[in-house]
């Protein structure tokens, strides 16, 4: 099992080379797994995918606006 760092370096990677569809990729990645019966690569893509989303949320600017 990765550990959470080599994840968050996984899911930088997978945000450098798509963009704002990171997410999707890595679910479907997830998803491939999953069909193939490989649960280790599946729970691997799940938090690769849960990484990307938490990282793409902090680089989205805040649309609060504070006074």
């Amino acid at each position: 099992m990765k550990s959470e760092t080599d994840i968050y370096k996984t899911a930088n990677q997978v945000i450098e080379k798509f963009g704002e569809e990171a997410a999707l990729y890595a679910a479907i990645r997830g998803d491939e797994f999953q069909r193939l019966g490989n649960q280790e690569g599946e729970v691997l893509w799940r938090r690769i995918t849960r990484a990307v989303e938490v990282l793409q949320t902090k680089e989205r600017p805040s649309s609060a606006v504070l006074h």
